[in-house]
């Protein structure tokens, strides 16, 4: 199985669980508004996940927490499941979009 199958698997797994639960609501936007209106909860999403990584540098670094690579991984989880419904909402190929990134990326910085 190449990446953009897996990929598309995990895709597929999350619609058929946002579907259960009635959080696909990704699949009903219609208008232009919808789609920004759905962006935007998306982006407090990504902040809220963001913020709960910053916390937990700081309980690390400022409270002498112990390091614990769960809490980092289960937050980054939560921002990859946002992404994955944005991209939802978008109809976007995930996928195809990164590689057509990495090649702009490899022209602007590979030089």
């Amino acid at each position: 199985m190449n990446e953009k199958d897996s990929l598309k698997r995990i895709f597929d797994y999350q619609r058929e669980f946002d579907r259960k639960l009635g959080w696909n609501v990704y699949e009903n936007l219609s208008t232009t508004r919808d789609i920004v209106d759905y962006m935007q909860l998306t982006v407090l999403k990504f902040a809220e996940e963001v913020g709960e990584i910053a916390q937990e540098v700081r309980r690390i670094l400022r409270d002498k927490k112990q390091y614990d690579p769960e809490a980092f991984k289960q937050e980054l989880a939560d921002i990859f499941v946002y992404l994955i419904q944005a991209s939802m909402a978008l109809k976007m190929d995930l996928a195809q979009e990164y590689y057509e990134k990495m090649k702009m990326n490899e022209q602007r910085f590979l030089k």
